[in-house]
């Protein structure tokens, strides 16, 4: 008896450099979805990374992944996921992937961004009219990068349509998980968090952590607005415009209470406040390559 088909078709396209951590977030969350338990048989999900050379590609931390198929139709997947990694390597992407993408594009396969795979898609103008999700870390970038278009920062990830985004590391298992729950079930997708010690889905509106500033609040749309406040240090927003940038009325900003921010040092005191807050984070940024952090101080993101 020939096995069922999948429900779930994915293809994978690895950059130069990309990030290991999110790249096997999504295909663990894959993977354990696919079979019973854990016996990993690629039966309810069936995932490949293409290439079009068939040479290792080596991730941000070094390790190397060999590519499985040639690009080929992209017809045959569901959803090809581009994993993005370091900035100044997504050039190197191979044009015959970026054709591939803007076949499958054509074909109606839905494409999906993950990390800085957000930019590539947008550099092969595939996200023109759509919204992408990209880390709180890489947002100036994306401002440099694509001038007027502006990006969702305070999600871990983004549905829009036929495109997908997400911010990299965990997110990428939780934007998995919304695959997994929409063609397979939400049992496979909380079987497969729980397995990996993630204690429940999230969801795509929930709040990017942001940087380590000494802000603590249980509301999810102050986080975001304090994440927007973070992103827009050196030119600081009016209420009326982060209000907008929230979908909120601003009604509710006026008189919030301690207690709807979670600490009163979280209430918002202009930009000043923000620099003052962030000063260890930027000292961590700006010492010399290999030298320990100083006690107390964040480090950065790598």
């Amino acid at each position: 008896m020939a096995p069922p088909a999948p429900r779930l078709r994915i293809g994978f396209i690895l950059a130069p450099r990309f990030t290991l951590c999110a790249f096997a977030n999504f295909v663990d969350v894959l993977r354990l979805a696919a079979d019973e338990g854990d016996r990993s048989r690629p039966i309810l999900c069936r995932w490949r990374v293409l290439s079009p050379t068939m040479d290792p590609v080596e991730s941000s931390c070094g390790i190397r992944i060999n590519p499985e198929e040639r690009l080929g139709d992209p017809s045959r997947f569901d959803y090809i996921v581009v994993v993005g990694g370091l900035m100044n390597e997504i050039e190197r992407l191979h044009p015959d992937h970026i054709a591939f993408l803007r076949r499958a594009a054509e074909a109606g396969v839905s494409l999906v961004g993950v990390c800085t795979g957000a930019f590539i898609l947008h550099r092969a103008g595939l996200m023109n009219g759509y919204k992408a999700c990209v880390s709180w870390f890489h947002h100036e970038d994306f401002l440099t990068e694509f001038d007027g278009l502006l990006p969702v920062s305070d999600q871990i990830f983004v549905v829009d349509r036929d495109r997908l985004s997400c911010s990299g590391g965990a997110s990428s298992a939780h934007l998995a998980a919304f695959l997994v729950d929409r063609h397979i079930g939400p049992a496979a997708a909380r079987k497969s968090l729980a397995i990996m010690i993630i204690d429940e889905a999230m969801g795509a509106e929930r709040p990017q952590p942001g940087l380590p500033l000494e802000l603590t609040t249980k509301e999810p749309l102050v986080k975001r607005a304090l994440l927007a406040m973070q992103q827009s240090m050196e030119a600081p927003v009016g209420m009326t415009e982060l209000a907008q940038r929230l979908g909120s009325d601003g009604a509710s900003w006026n008189g919030t209470s301690p207690t709807r921010w979670g600490s009163p040092r979280a209430r918002p005191t202009g930009a000043s406040g923000w620099r003052r807050r962030s000063t260890s984070w930027s000292g961590a940024t700006a010492r010399s390559p290999g030298s320990p952090p100083r006690p107390g101080s964040a480090t950065p993101p790598t």
